[in-house]
């Protein structure tokens, strides 16, 4: 299982990284409706996102992307959901702690 999600973060990285894996299904249950969801089919790698609308039952849940419904079956995907926050906050807390730890540096030299 690591090595598929290693695979994964090697081929999708860049649109995951604010993005968490969803480990097990109690997880999944416990998220609220409206969470972006990215969804990666097991077999052949293929990624699709929608928000959350709601479970059916204990192996499907639905999305909707585009005006359009999904119903996406749990046990088929690997599912990561949108890690709260805002993330101009959190890249700007990046940049801040960044810059100021070279001014920092900076100022021990003077």
């Amino acid at each position: 299982m690591d090595k598929k999600i290693k695979k994964i973060n090697d081929m999708y990285g860049h649109l995951l990284e604010n993005y968490k894996y969803i480990n097990t299904e109690e997880e999944l249950f416990q998220l609220p409706a409206n969470t972006h969801l990215i969804y990666i089919h097991k077999n052949d790698f293929i990624k699709k996102s929608g928000y959350l609308i709601k479970f059916n039952n204990n192996n499907i849940f639905q999305v909707i992307n585009l005006k359009k419904k999904w119903h996406v079956y749990i046990d088929q995907h690997y599912i990561f959901r949108k890690i709260e926050g805002n993330m101009l906050k959190i890249r700007l807390q990046k940049l801040l702690e960044t810059d100021f730890k070279s001014l920092k540096n900076k100022k021990e030299i003077i």
